[in-house]
């Protein structure tokens, strides 16, 4: 049985992927109640979320303009955190920062997948709509896998 008291999405700069990944997370129906954070892993002051990311989540009626970009550190960390990355890239970074914590994934692996989740810096609206949909269907994915695991 896994309880987690914290989940947290990792992406580079905290104003995108993460962001959308734990909003959606908090829409899903948990058994237990985790804190869900995401959080950057270069994050030099506290930017806003992406302009067109806070469209597509406004679409999807969730509203992201709160948020502000963080940095991940050791104090995030709790013995019960989940942790989930966008790219493999980052779950190896992640792993340096905290002396490899042992519930470190990428998305895509936790869910059953492969691959990253792309980074979307440049992109076109369409392209961070396409994220938003795969994020939807992973972190739903996600959820179910959490509670399947708190139940056993």
């Amino acid at each position: 049985m896994k309880d987690y008291d914290r989940i947290i999405f990792v992406d580079s700069d905290d104003t995108a992927r993460s962001v959308m990944a734990a909003a959606l997370m908090k829409k899903q129906d948990l058994l237990s109640e985790p804190q869900i954070f995401s959080r950057g892993l270069v994050v030099l002051f506290p930017a806003p979320v992406n302009q067109k990311v806070v469209a597509i989540m406004a679409s999807h009626d969730l509203d992201v303009t709160d948020h502000q970009a963080s940095q991940l550190s050791p104090e995030d960390v709790t013995a019960r955190t989940l942790i989930l990355v966008m790219e493999e890239s980052q779950r190896n970074k992640v792993s340096e920062l905290l002396s490899g914590p042992a519930e470190l994934y990428t998305i895509s692996e936790f869910t059953g997948f492969s691959g990253d989740i792309e980074p979307l810096f440049g992109a076109e609206l369409s392209e961070y709509g396409k994220c938003y949909e795969l994020l939807n269907e992973l972190v739903r994915i996600a959820a179910a896998r959490i509670n399947e695991e708190e139940e056993n």
